[in-house]
C-alpha cells in the first residue's frame, strides 16, 4: 500500500488528469502545454408549457424526444451514442482510479481533522479569493471544467494536506528569503517566482512540403492566417484560427531544438517563419504577441513563500513520521465499497 500524504501533496491544483491534446495529433506538437479537462454533466429539461398549450398528447411526444436528445451524447452517421453507454464507458475505464481518488481526499480531510488542522471554510474561500485575483483565472477555470465548488474542494485538501505536514513548524525571515531566492533563479526551470519570455503564436502544420508552399503562398498573398489555417492545417489550433496556447522560453518541447526556439523568440508580432521540417510535418509560425520575462517582487510573493519554506521544512523534520502516521490511519480506516466491482480499488486504499 502506497499513500504517502507527502506525494499526494505534490498533486497540481487544478483538477483534472492532464491531458495533452496534442497526443493525438497526426503530428506532434513542438510547442505544446498540457491542459487539464474534466467532464460536465448533462440536464434534462421538462416541456410542461409546451404540453399545456399544444395538448397533452403532442406535449408528451415532445417530451420523448427532449429526453432522447438530451440523452444523446453524439452520433455517427444517424447511430446516437447515448449519454448511459458513454457514462458506463467512462466508468468501466475510469471508475476505479476516480474512486480511490475520491477516498484518499476524504481520509485526507478526516485526518487533518483527527489532527486538528482542518481547514475552516473561511480559510478555503480565503485562499480561493487571492488565486482568483490572478489574471485570466476565471478563463482558466472555465477551460478546466471545473466549477468554482469543485476547485475549493481541491483547494480544502491541498489546504489540509500542507497544514499536517507543517504542524508545528516554524521559519525564520532566512528560510523564507532563501525559498524566495530559488524559486525566483531564472536557472530554475520550476520556478514560481519567475516567469520566463512568453510568446503567442499561430501555426499551421502540414503533412507534406508541396501543401507547405502552397499555404505560404496564400500567405504571402494576404489572405488572412486564420482562413489558411482553416484550409491547410492538420493542427487542431485550425478551428481556432490557428492560434497556439502562449509558451515559455525553455518550458516547452522547444528547448530540445535551442535553434528553432531561438528563431521563434526572435519573431517581431505579425512576422512569419517557415515553412520549417519537424519530425515528419512542416510548420508555418507568425508570431502574435510577446511578453517579456518577470519576476514576482518578493513583497508580492512573501505569504506564498512563508508556506513553501514551511513544506519545505516540514517535509525534511515531519515528513516521515506523518507518512507513517497516515499509514495507519488508513490501515484503521473503515472502508466500504457498495458497488462490488470497486471493491478492490477501495481496500488498497
Amino acid at each position: 500500500m502506497s499513500t504517502e500524504i507527502i506525494s499526494d501533496a505534490d498533486k497540481e491544483k487544478s483538477p483534472s488528469s492532464k491531458n495533452n491534446r496534442y497526443n493525438a495529433d497526426p503530428l506532434p506538437n513542438p510547442i505544446a502545454v498540457e491542459l487539464k479537462s474534466n467532464l460536465p454533466k448533462l440536464k434534462l429539461w421538462a416541456l410542461v408549457i409546451l404540453a399545456l398549450i399544444i395538448g397533452f398528447g403532442c406535449g408528451v411526444m415532445v417530451m420523448k424526444n427532449r429526453h432522447k436528445a438530451d440523452s444523446t451524447v453524439a452520433a455517427v452517421n444517424g447511430t446516437v451514442i447515448t449519454q448511459d453507454d458513454f457514462f458506463s464507458r467512462l466508468q468501466k475505464a475510469s471508475g476505479a482510479t476516480v474512486l480511490h481518488q475520491m477516498v484518499q481526499e476524504q481520509l485526507q480531510l478526516q485526518y487533518a481533522a483527527k489532527k486538528g488542522v482542518e481547514p475552516t471554510d473561511a480559510a478555503v474561500d480565503q485562499k480561493y479569493a487571492a488565486l482568483a485575483k490572478n489574471p485570466n483565472f476565471t478563463q482558466q477555470l472555465a477551460a478546466s471544467g471545473l466549477t468554482p465548488s469543485d476547485y475549493k474542494q481541491s483547494l480544502r485538501v491541498q489546504l489540509a494536506q500542507v497544514a499536517v505536514l507543517t504542524q508545528g513548524i516554524t521559519v525564520t525571515d532566512a528560510d523564507i528569503h532563501s525559498f524566495y531566492a530559488a524559486e525566483s533563479d531564472p536557472r530554475n526551470p520550476k520556478a514560481q517566482f519567475y516567469q520566463p519570455e512568453a510568446i503567442q503564436l499561430r501555426a499551421i502544420a502540414t503533412l507534406t512540403k508541396d501543401m507547405a508552399d502552397k499555404a505560404s503562398q496564400e500567405l504571402a498573398s494576404n489572405t488572412q492566417f486564420d482562413m489558411v489555417a482553416s484550409q491547410y492545417s492538420v493542427d487542431p489550433s485550425k478551428n481556432n484560427g490557428g492560434l497556439e496556447q502562449p509558451i515559455l522560453r525553455g518550458r516547452t518541447l522547444l528547448a530540445r531544438m535551442p535553434a528553432l526556439e531561438q528563431s521563434i523568440f526572435s519573431l517581431k508580432a505579425g512576422q512569419l517563419l517557415g515553412p520549417v521540417k519537424i519530425v515528419n510535418g512542416w510548420w508555418i509560425f507568425k508570431c502574435e504577441q510577446k511578453a517579456p520575462s518577470k519576476t514576482v517582487p518578493f513583497a508580492v510573493a512573501q505569504d506564498d513563500c512563508r508556506v513553501g519554506a514551511e513544506i519545505v521544512k516540514g517535509t525534511k523534520l515531519n515528513g516521515k513520521a506523518v507518512a507513517a502516521d497516515f499509514a495507519d490511519f488508513q490501515q484503521k480506516s473503515n472502508l466500504q465499497a457498495f458497488w462490488t466491482q470497486y471493491k478492490a480499488a477501495i481496500q488498497g486504499h
